[in-house]
């Protein structure tokens, strides 16, 4: 609720949430009018005047001892009511008492635990604040009606009495009493404020319940020097919670007097058991002076020599302390479309912490491993849309990434023997000669023991292929000339032809060779290439295939190419492998391109075949083969009797792979998940809060961020 939104705001109870409400509210231009019923500001942090019978006035903080912060926020305001003299720290010997034992047990060594009091009583906080310009506080005024008016759209407050209070834009409600049905047990009339005209607030403050506590007022002639501690809580008593001596706080007016003044609280217990003889209605003297008998008579009980007090009153808190909070994590309770707050230490924990609670549950604290979010998280702002929007942005994206990523398989490889035997092993070639006709191309294939197979599951095309790459006409190889290894060495002088000077009177041409002869000529003319493809099925020991022209009369040859200087062997090859293809595999010599200009040799590649499985997600086994290979050329000289060709000359390694494909496990993807959607969640709430002080910095307004 910004200070723009309206002018008036009405705070009832003028006690340590009511005050800084004020304060905050006249701070942002806000004119605050405060109604307390009490004859001045503090609430339970009110300050008691008490004056003796020989006419000694006596002070006395009866309700809330001290106060503890630990949040920096509010570090820094109770810093600034310190430099204003409000505060100061009090530093005396806290401990606890054990009824059971009497001995004194639990001293307070904790130093960076710092215990502040009011300045020169704790009510002097409240004081200054509801004194502050644009705050005017009204004492002794007990709000009896608080009518939310439709037609206007104001809050009308009205007294006990009768007495117009006047109208207001906002309404915040820091005395419980307001929508408590306490009120009535102690007034007779219904609660001042008809929550169930707010239905989500009225689910909330349908039912208070608080812990009542008695208060003793003790003043001694001389200090309890019996006493080692000026703070002692009791363990193991029914009537006592703590004592503290009040004289012992800094700018006390009666702590050089001849007097020493101490204070206890009962039990919650206790105190419950007199509100249920007794009832809410206002205790008499007789009531009263038992109950401060008998608390003064469990503190003589403590064994520690206590003279008596020469002044004893009791005081009933009737709600000393909320016995759970309905603010939830929102620490108040707040109607934005009728401007009505509801706030205090019922809505969240008490702000002042006595000496049992605060020792205690600070240490509770520390355990905390879920602590309250900070203010800049529970208020709607543009920055923190366009942060949310964009964290959105970034875990959408995130979340893609990560479920494409556990999606995606992964493959696992291991090496062993290969111990398969009498198997085959498939090669699958697909070249393309540009610059030879398919009629002197032939394919042969040798493997290591020198048998050359022949009509062995072999399908071999042949495609013939104009200048452009276009497809003219098919010849199907099903057999291979089968030659002897002693008759067939690759690359030695004879290389399959004989020399042509030698032999060149002893044969001669046929018809049908003349005629191969010219068609090939006029094919070589036309720029006419080659397309091989198919596969061979050979025995699965090393070896060697290669295509040249060999399979031409060495007669013919000569013919058509008038010496091997002029076989172009230039080659490109498609596709080579050994086996299918898997996922993943890589044959290095598809789309290997060897284009010769004026000259002429042999292509020699030599392969290094390994073994593999591959094994799909369905267990499925898939055998094939990878291969390395190393490549080598020969040109052809004047002197050599060899013709061009292209090898390809393998062998198979003893070490077979299996790859194995697997999928990441769920709770993988799901811890890497968390990981990544909470890392993004922290990033954007570390720049929400950058920004959120950047602005605020600017702005100087907390008015909203007090009252949400």
């Amino acid at each position: 609720m910004s200070s723009g939104s309206f002018s008036k705001v009405a705070v009832i109870g003028s006690g340590i949430s009511g005050a800084v409400c004020a304060s905050i509210l006249a701070a942002g231009g806000v004119s605050v009018t405060v109604f307390e019923t009490g004859r001045g500001a503090g609430g339970r942090m009110s300050q008691r005047r008490e004056t003796t019978e020989d006419g000694r006035v006596l002070f006395f903080d009866h309700g809330a001892p001290y106060f503890s912060v630990s949040d920096k926020e509010v570090m820094g305001v109770v810093r600034s009511w310190e430099a204003r003299g409000l505060v100061s720290e009090w530093q005396v010997p806290f401990g606890s008492f054990d009824q059971s034992t009497g001995k004194y047990v639990d001293f307070d060594k904790d130093e960076t635990t710092k215990k502040y009091v009011g300045v020169p009583g704790m009510n002097s906080i409240c004081k200054a604040l509801c004194s502050d310009p644009g705050v005017e506080a009204k004492y002794g005024i007990t709000v009896g009606k608080v009518d939310w008016l439709c037609d206007r759209n104001l809050w009308s407050l009205i007294s006990l009495d009768g007495q117009d209070l006047g109208q207001f834009d906002g309404v915040v409600a820091s005395d419980k009493n307001v929508v408590s049905a306490r009120f009535t047990g102690v007034t007779g009339r219904p609660p001042p404020l008809d929550i169930t005209s707010s239905p989500d607030l009225a689910i909330l403050s349908q039912d208070i319940p608080v812990r009542s506590c008695f208060a003793l007022m003790l003043a001694f002639s001389e200090p309890l020097s019996s006493i080692p501690l000026k703070g002692v809580s009791f363990k193991n008593s029914q009537l006592l919670s703590w004592a503290y001596c009040d004289s012992s706080k800094p700018g006390r007016s009666h702590a050089s007097s001849n007097c020493e003044c101490w204070v206890l609280h009962s039990t919650a217990e206790y105190a419950q058991g007199v509100i249920a003889r007794t009832g809410l209605k206002k205790l008499s003297s007789d009531a009263l002076s038992k109950v401060a008998e008998e608390l003064l008579h469990e503190f003589e009980a403590t064994g520690i020599n206590i003279p008596h007090p020469f002044f004893m009153k009791a005081h009933r808190w009737g709600s000393a302390f909320p016995a759970i909070a309905i603010g939830g994590d929102g620490k108040c309770l707040w109607d934005k479309n009728k401007r009505l707050a509801i706030c205090g230490d019922f809505c969240a924990s008490p702000n002042v912490e006595g000496f049992k609670m605060g020792l205690k549950l600070q240490s509770l604290r520390n355990f905390d491993a879920f602590p309250r979010a900070e203010q800049h998280l529970l208020q709607k702002t543009r920055s923190g849309a366009v942060v949310s929007i964009i964290g959105l942005i970034i875990m959408a994206t995130l979340f893609v990434h990560e479920l494409k990523y556990y999606l995606t398989t992964y493959t696992v490889h291991q090496m062993s023997v290969d111990v398969k035997r009498g198997e085959t092993l498939p090669i699958h070639i697909n070249m393309t000669f540009p610059s030879l006709p398919c009629e002197v191309l032939s394919v042969d294939a040798i493997d290591m023991s020198g048998k050359h197979e022949v009509d062995l599951h072999t399908n071999i095309w042949k495609l013939r292929l104009t200048r452009e790459g276009h497809i003219t006409g098919t010849e199907y190889l099903s057999d291979l000339v089968e030659k002897e290894h002693s008759a067939h060495k690759h690359g030695d002088s004879n290389d399959h032809h004989e020399d042509p000077n030698k032999n060149k009177n002893e044969h001669g041409l046929g018809s049908d060779a003349e005629t191969m002869i010219k068609n090939v000529k006029n094919a070589m003319e036309n720029g006419e290439g080659c397309q091989v493809f198919g596969v061979l099925d050979v025995q699965r020991v090393a070896g060697n295939f290669h295509v040249s022209v060999h399979g031409l009369n060495i007669f013919v040859a000569q013919q058509i190419f008038d010496g091997a200087k002029n076989v172009n062997v230039s080659h490109v090859i498609h596709d080579l492998s050994f086996g299918p293809k898997y996922p993943g595999i890589h044959n290095p010599l598809d789309g290997t391109t060897r284009i010769l200009h004026d000259t002429s040799g042999t292509f020699k590649y030599y392969i290094k075949i390994v073994p593999t499985e591959y094994r799909d997600l369905s267990h499925r086994v898939m055998p094939t083969n990878q291969f390395s290979v190393t490549e080598y050329f020969v040109p052809i000289r004047a002197i050599d009797r060899s013709w061009p060709a292209v090898y390809f000359l393998y062998d198979l390694s003893p070490i077979i792979v299996t790859i194995k494909e697997e999928r990441r496990s769920f709770l993988h993807f799901i811890t890497r998940l968390c990981a990544v959607l909470g890392g993004t969640f922290a990033l954007t709430g570390m720049l929400d809060r950058w920004m959120y002080r950047i602005i605020e910095a600017f702005t100087k307004s907390k008015t909203g961020s007090i009252l949400r």
